[in-house]
Parts: structure tokens; sequence; C-alpha cells
């Protein structure tokens, strides 16, 4: 019997769901009608006076349910009319007026040539006339390396110990961080700082000696040298190359270069009986604080050559040995 009841509220409440107020009422109806006439068919096996008269209860509770809901009368609503907007004339909007302290771009005139350009106009960082010209907005940053040999011009002279630099053994190497600007589809403009180092190996079995007492340094015989004596050279630098694109491929470079040397050293190898002895010296020497002078250079791809002489004099205010450097190598720029 519990069962029974439980089945009927069940399948009562699920009836409800999806549909409007009319079909909710006769679905109610339905399902009492039906749980009255299963509730009478279950009273003719209760065997105890308690769960008739329980029964009865029930049956009486569901008539009293029927009746009320037969008395619902459910109102048809009225359906509200669609209003026709087929007349109504469209409202246009204005449009929108610039803050008073703001100019209408309308009104700037063109500023391609600056002939039409007021007077105290702000062209700061993100204006588009700015941004259209300004070179510095392609503007990029490489990582330049040089290397080659370098070697001294040299005015001739009758000293006995003046070096002989051996070319194929005296290189030097270059990198540093280079910016590069466009000026055009075919010109830009590079410029850095760089360190410098130069190496200068001399067959001759000679080195730079300080002689002290104001004198200028000078070079002198090394007897017992096992190996070729290496005098090299440190600077920061400052390149300023131009560029020209001449084809897609070919492009060629013009500029200059200065500097500022930040010391020097010497390596040689010295025999002694059966034992080597390697010394590392290093002092001024009396070099040029300053060096500047010339770079130019051509490229195919990415492959260039360069050619560079400085102006300087290598030594300051030495007039016996009166030499200029140069570097011919290659650069790599990534």
């Amino acid at each position: 019997m519990r069962y029974t009841l439980t089945s009927i509220f069940l399948s009562m409440t699920l009836a409800l769901f999806g549909q409007d107020q009319q079909e909710k009422i006769s679905s109610q109806l339905y399902y009492l009608q039906e749980a009255r006439a299963n509730l009478s068919f279950a009273k003719n096996y209760a065997d105890s006076t308690k769960v008739i008269q329980t029964m009865d209860s029930i049956d009486m509770m569901m008539s009293n349910l029927i009746s009320y809901l037969e008395a619902i009368v459910v109102e048809t609503p009225t359906p509200v009319a669609e209003e026709d907007y087929s007349q109504v004339e469209p409202i246009e909007a204005e449009p929108p007026q610039p803050p008073a302290d703001e100019e209408n771009p309308e009104d700037m005139g063109d500023y391609g040539n600056g002939d039409d350009m007021p007077e105290n106009t702000d062209m700061g960082l993100g204006n588009p006339i700015i941004d259209k010209f300004n070179p510095f907005k392609k503007m990029k940053s490489k990582v330049i390396i040089e290397t080659g040999i370098n070697n001294f011009f040299m005015s001739l002279t009758t000293l006995d110990s003046e070096p002989i630099v051996n070319p194929g053994a005296s290189w030097f190497w270059n990198f540093g961080l280079v910016k590069i600007v466009p000026l055009s589809n075919k010109v830009s403009i590079e410029a850095g700082v760089t360190y410098l180092r130069n190496r200068f190996k001399f067959s001759n079995d000679v080195r730079l000696i300080s002689e002290g007492n104001g004198q200028v340094p000078g070079f002198t015989s090394i007897p017992n040298a096992s190996e070729d004596p290496k005098l090299i050279a440190h600077y920061f630098t400052l390149p300023l190359v131009f560029n020209w694109k001449l084809t897609k491929t070919f492009h060629i470079s013009l500029g200059g270069f200065g500097g500022y040397n930040i010391g020097a050293g010497q390596k040689i190898t010295l025999k002694e009986k059966e034992e080597e002895i390697e010394e590392y010296r290093h002092g001024a020497y009396g070099l040029n604080k300053w060096i500047y002078g010339v770079k130019a250079g051509l490229g195919l791809g990415g492959f260039d050559l360069f050619g560079q002489l400085s102006f300087a004099n290598f030594f300051e205010s030495n007039s016996k040995y009166d030499y200029k450097t140069y570097m011919i190598g290659t650069s790599f720029k990534f």
C-alpha cells in the first residue's frame, strides 16, 4: 500500500513539469481518479479494520481535492497586439565632438612637408607624423665580431733594433655591440662600442722596454728567445660607419673610429739551459692613449671584408718609431 501511494504522488508530481495551467489541472484530475480506483481495488484485500479506515480517509481527501480542482476556472490570456514600428522615423545620432581642449585632426593640415604645421604643436613620442619619419623607430641592435691581420706602416729608419712584424702571425680581434639605424631603403648608419685587441708578433726577437728617467721606450734584442716575442695592445673603440646598399646582396661601407688605450702587455719565452721560461710583462710602454682613423669595406651576402687605418701614431711622442697601425679583416653581425 505504501508503494502504491508513493507511486501515485510521484506520477502526479512528474506530470506537472513542462505543462501550462489547464494541462496541469487535467493531469492532476486524471491521476487522482486513477488513484481512487486503485485504492478502491486495494480495499478488497485489506485484512485490518485500521487499514481500511486509513484508506477511506485517503479516499475522502482525494475526493475533496478532485472537487477543488474541478472548481478552478483558468482564464485564457488576451494576446497583446504587436505595435507597428514601420512608420517610426529613425533618430540620427550626432557625431561625437572632440573635447574643447583638443584640436580637430581635420583642422591640423598636411604635416607631410611641414608647411601647415602650427607652432608649439606637441610632437612627442607616439605622434604619427614623427613615427612616420623617425629613423630610430626601426633601429636594430647587433653583436659585431671582427678578426683579421694587423701590421705597422713604418717610416724607414736605420735602427738595428727595429721590430720586424710577422704579418701571418700578427692578428687582431674586435667585438662589441652596435646600433644600426636605417636612414632610407638603401642607406643606414652604424654606431656602437667595441673592445679591440691588437697582437703583433716580432720575428727578429726584440721586445719593448721602458728605460725610465723620462726617456721614451724602445726596442731591444733578446739573445736567448726561444719563440717570437709578442706585443699586445688593448683598446675601447667607438665606430661610426655609413652603409650603402647597391644591390640586393652587395653593399659598401665608409666611416671612422676613435679609441682609448686601456693597457699593453708582452709575452716573451726565454730558453735557459734545459728549461723554457715564459714571461708576461705589463705596462704603458709609451703607447698613444688615443687612436682615431678611417674604416672602409664591402660586403657580398653575409660576407664582409674591410680595412682600417689609424691616423694616430702607435707611440706617444716617440720620434724613433713612427708607426701607424692598419688592419684587414672580416666582420660578422648577428
